[in-house]
């Protein structure tokens, strides 16, 4: 059925474009029906501006002109566009005199307006080959920002931008003012969809983006917006957040879509990710899409000073980043959360840097789909961090040496994570899982499948806690610690399992590593020793434990460093200079 609709509400006329209705359909407040059928529908005079209309007395839907059912009164707050209209003789609350254009429309509106747009679409062509008619009017004919006012797009309702890289200037549908002396709103719902696109030489100028922000803010603004899509050929869609700002209002941004995607095909070089927040001080950032897709990072988080107050959620149903997942570079704040339920990226999931600090939550399950070297969680900040994650990771490397898993490269960062890392591509994994340079990691889960490299190096004074996991190498030369300098450092296993099989190198190498081992079973399916130590350096306390190995030696610690036992099982002869404790030698002891 062609035309507009519209349903009024509690005295609010609301619209209702495209779709279907079936089944049984109820209004919320003053408008209810068990059943709407649609019976005896006339042809809809495509000269009127028509609503669907129940008939009371015999209960028929039928077509009516909005003009004679409506008092002009219920539409004064409300400006038309269509790509009919006209901007000289568009008149605000009439619905048929709409305006043409998206700025003109903006300029005529006032706070507590509505934008109302019909479908059609509305191109923005800065390009070279069209004059660069932008360059020097994007604040009065490309942003639509405006202080109270709300902007409705009807489905199939589309915004096209075009720029050109060099002499274009930088173009974005929503500028939020930073300038502003009070704290300015707007919106956006229905179902717009966006997409922009910049052609020449790779620059940082020409690009096209949905939203973004502008130097450093004096007060705090809001930004809502529900959109069909926002898919970018070029550049980053759309960045939110305030720089500099130290006041105390909360300001926020809010985004729900369908699809964010950026597909790069050249022009502006798209440094960045698909969603950025640049931002100090008290500012919620909310991203809920059902699918982000971008062929360089998904979202880039950065800050510029330790302004504390930032927080950032984001969720989404499916994710895919042909680099880094997540991005933080000088991300500064209170607490950023990221729920994806099913995601794919080239990179890092995660990686931080400089001075980003905060927690970073990450609930979801991930695979990889390239054959970088990069660890999936790369840990650089030289600021207090901790990062908690809960999901599932699954290594998908083809050739190299795998993938490392965790890496802490600072003393600030500590990691929690419950999770399965799960290696089941054809590749034997040989890179160690977690590198932690003075670090604080602790996990709890399970790994399992093909890698035969370390589980760990810890150094630099770092510590790993593995509790209530299982660890399971289906492939031959794996091994457990090491320690390759000469500060001390810490491993603590507890209330786990793990079995390997090494028939040509021990298992443990525990020299600068104070390493205790509580309430675990621990086996060697191969001939090689499980614990040894050459040195005076490192100490090595078990209890209440099994160890086994199929020969040799479970514990071999030729080196003067202490051992401590209680309450200990293993199926062969120790050797250590310096044991204290008890320790049961029972040959027929197997782990299942």
């Amino acid at each position: 059925m062609a035309g507009q609709y519209f349903f009024k509400v509690d005295d609010k006329f609301l619209p209702l474009s495209g779709g279907t209705v079936s089944g049984n359909t109820y209004f919320s407040a003053n408008l209810s029906a068990d059943t709407l059928n649609l019976v005896n529908v006339p042809n809809n005079d495509n000269a009127l501006t028509q609503i669907l209309a129940r008939n009371s007395v015999n209960g028929d839907v039928e077509y009516r002109d909005v003009s004679s059912m409506v008092p002009d009164s219920d539409l004064g707050n409300v400006l038309f566009v269509a790509t009919t209209g006209n901007d000289s003789t568009a008149t605000k609350g009439d619905i048929h005199k709409p305006y043409r254009n998206l700025y003109a429309a903006k300029s005529g509106a006032t706070s507590g307006d509505t934008v109302y747009v019909f479908p059609g679409i509305w191109t923005y062509d800065n390009t070279d080959a069209a004059g660069n008619p932008y360059n020097g009017n994007m604040d009065t004919l490309v942003n639509l920002w405006k202080d109270g006012v709300s902007y409705y797009f009807s489905p199939n309702s589309k915004i096209i931008f075009y720029n050109q890289t060099i002499t274009g200037e930088n173009m974005h549908l929503f500028i939020s003012p930073n300038t502003a002396t009070t704290v300015q709103s707007c919106s956006v719902y229905g179902e717009l969809e966006w997409e922009g696109s910049s052609i020449g030489a790779n620059t940082s100028n020409g690009s096209t983006g949905f939203h973004t922000i502008s130097g450093f803010y004096q007060n705090a603004y809001r930004f809502s917006a529900k959109v069909k899509s926002l898919v970018s050929k070029s550049s980053g869609i759309l960045c939110a957040g305030m720089c500099g700002y130290t006041g105390s209002t909360d300001g926020y941004f809010k985004l729900d879509a369908d699809l964010i995607e950026v597909d790069y095909q050249g022009g502006q070089s798209g440094n960045g990710g698909a969603v950025g927040v640049q931002c100090d001080g008290k500012f919620i950032t909310t991203i809920n899409v059902k699918e982000i897709r971008s062929s360089f990072h998904a979202f880039y988080l950065r800050s510029d000073s330790y302004n504390e107050g930032n927080r950032f959620v984001a969720n989404v149903d499916y994710m895919y980043a042909n680099s880094f997942a997540i991005l933080q570079r000088h991300s500064i704040g209170e607490e950023f959360i990221f729920n994806i339920n099913n995601g794919t990226f080239g990179s890092c999931l995660l990686r931080n840097e400089s001075i980003t600090t905060g927690t970073t939550t990450i609930n979801g399950n991930f695979k990889t789909i390239t054959n970088t070297t990069f660890p999936i969680f790369n840990l650089n900040a030289n600021q207090p961090n901790t990062l908690v994650f809960n999901g599932t990771i699954k290594p998908d490397n083809t050739s190299g040496n795998g993938r490392r898993i965790f890496q802490t490269n600072s003393g600030n960062q500590k990691v929690i994570a419950n999770c399965n890392i799960l290696y089941e591509s054809d590749l034997t994994t040989t890179s160690r899982i977690f590198e932690i340079n003075n670090g604080d990691v602790t996990f709890d889960g399970i790994i399992d499948g093909n890698f035969s490299g370390p589980i760990a190096r810890v150094i630099s004074g770092g510590k790993l806690t593995i509790k209530n996991s299982e660890i399971n190498s289906s492939f031959t030369g794996g091994t457990l610690f090491s320690n390759t300098n000469t500060t001390n450092s810490k491993v603590i296993v507890k209330d786990s399992k793990i079995i390997l099989n090494n028939s040509v190198s021990d298992l443990y190498d525990g020299q600068y590593l104070n390493t205790y081992i509580l309430n675990s079973n621990i086996k060697n399916e191969g001939s090689s020793s499980v614990f040894t130590n050459t040195t005076s350096n490192g100490l090595l306390q078990i209890q209440n434990s099994s160890l086994v190995c199929t020969s040799g030696t479970t514990i071999n610690i030729s080196g003067s460093a202490p051992l401590t036992v209680t309450n200990v099982t293993t199926n062969t002869p120790i050797n250590a200079t310096s044991i204290s404790g008890t320790l049961t030698e029972l040959t027929e002891l197997d782990i299942e």
